[in-house]
């Protein structure tokens, strides 16, 4: 593998990022701060002008601790998907991917609320959907990148989680 010449399209895109929680008046947006990320992608197929891609994000969110009757877990949200990216110019790469998200709140025992079993349906909660994630690469140099992108999940019936993640990768 190190013999080989690099092309440009390597396969594989590590990326860190800032996860940003859009506030909509949800328990997602009210109760967590998006706090980082990782993302971890392969090329599948590059043909021409696209790349064919499949990636796995993971994102952590800190409890605000709004609650004094109960208090939720810091917890992570895990996004398998697919996607494709545009090489629009040698520098500008945006990209579209769908997938689904996991995402599970729980709360933590607190003294004030003694009676909490983890059997009860109101101990944990999960929010899951399916993801739509639009953004863009900037390529800085062959391998780094600059990253930005919105990540739109639709959980139930006029609740939906927003998401902006900033951050920078390396391809290899």
């Amino acid at each position: 593998f190190t013999q080989e010449a690099k092309s440009d399209n390597e396969r594989f895109l590590a990326s860190i990022h800032y996860t940003g929680n859009i506030r909509n008046n949800n328990v997602i947006s009210n109760d967590f701060n998006g706090i980082a990320g990782i993302e971890l992608r392969y090329n599948i197929i590059s043909s021409g002008k696209l790349n064919f891609q499949a990636g796995l994000g993971v994102d952590f969110f800190k409890s605000r601790d709004n609650y004094v009757i109960e208090s939720l877990k810091n917890t992570f949200m895990i996004n398998p998907n697919i996607g494709v990216e545009l090489k629009a110019t040698n520098k500008f790469r945006p990209f579209l991917n769908v997938g689904i998200t996991f995402f599970k709140i729980t709360n933590e025992f607190n003294i004030l609320n003694s009676i909490n079993d983890p059997s009860d349906p109101a101990f944990s909660k999960n929010y899951n959907g399916f993801s739509i994630n639009p953004g863009f690469r900037v390529l800085l140099t062959k391998q780094m990148y600059f990253q930005t992108d919105y990540k739109y999940i639709p959980v139930e019936k006029n609740f939906n989680i927003h998401l902006i993640n900033v951050g920078f990768g390396c391809k290899f």
